[in-house]
């Protein structure tokens, strides 16, 4: 079936959105140490507002993260800004830029991607990273999707469809060229500005090699959106619920 891709959504479900490098090798000298105070100072230029935000992970001694493949990609500092959705997040092993409600849009936030990929490739303290990902939180409340049935997801056990169960599914998948990480997760709880809200959660993470090599990621995180719409418009949204979202074409 033939789906036309909205070029936005007036009533956009999405919760938060991530681009993340990871760096899933060893390095000599680890990201946040090398990478932190740059990144801080860079945008204490731009603003004053910026505050730098130390997390619990932050006291985990390294040894003791790197034994742990569940530890190891722990972010342990925050870079954040009062009424500013961005912010920029910073461990030994990964670094990304997120973006809450509201979001800005893609075109402002590839630009917060490729400042940080400048800023860092620049330093040229730590090589290109591994992997890079982008990665989409979508939660679909239950006046627009009451259940499993607005998803283009079908899953039996036995002779019982799973549809209205409590369920956590995780699966991956290669589609438009690029890897994606699907998790859908009911009922999904997430304390928002406005209230906690409660929903089918839709977790899209699409992901490519990026080969150490930093010049790859301004081409790469272009085809990497375009692949995770691809997938949730085309794969994952029927075209009846796409529609209570008010897109725009």
């Amino acid at each position: 079936m033939s789906v036309t891709i909205p070029r936005r959504l007036r009533r956009e479900p999405l919760i938060e959105v991530i681009w993340q490098a990871v760096f899933d090798d060893s390095v000599e000298v680890p990201v946040a140490e090398a990478n932190l105070g740059l990144l801080y100072a860079d945008l204490r230029k731009s603003s004053n507002k910026w505050r730098l935000r130390r997390l619990p992970g932050a006291q985990i001694p390294p040894a003791i993260a790197e034994q742990d493949p569940n530890l190891r990609y722990t972010v342990k500092y925050r870079i954040e800004a009062p009424d500013n959705p961005v912010l920029y997040q910073v461990g030994d092993r990964i670094v990304s830029v997120n973006c809450r409600r509201p979001y800005v849009g893609w075109d402002t936030f590839k630009q917060s991607i490729l400042h940080v990929q400048r800023l860092l490739a620049e330093n040229g303290q730590v090589p290109g990273p591994d992997h890079h990902a982008l990665r989409y939180l979508d939660l679909i409340q239950r006046d627009d999707m009451v259940d499993l049935n607005g998803l283009r997801f079908n899953l039996t056990i036995g002779d019982q469809t799973i549809d209205k169960q409590p369920l956590h599914v995780r699966v991956e998948l290669a589609y438009h060229g690029a890897n994606h990480v699907l998790q859908i997760i009911t009922p999904a709880q997430v304390q928002l500005k406005e209230g906690l809200q409660q929903g089918i959660l839709v977790d899209l993470e699409t992901r490519t090699s990026a080969l150490k090599d930093w010049s790859r990621i301004p081409e790469q995180v272009e085809h990497l959106h375009s692949a995770s719409k691809s997938m949730f418009f085309e794969q994952i949204l029927k075209p009846e619920v796409i529609e209570r979202f008010e897109p725009e074409y």
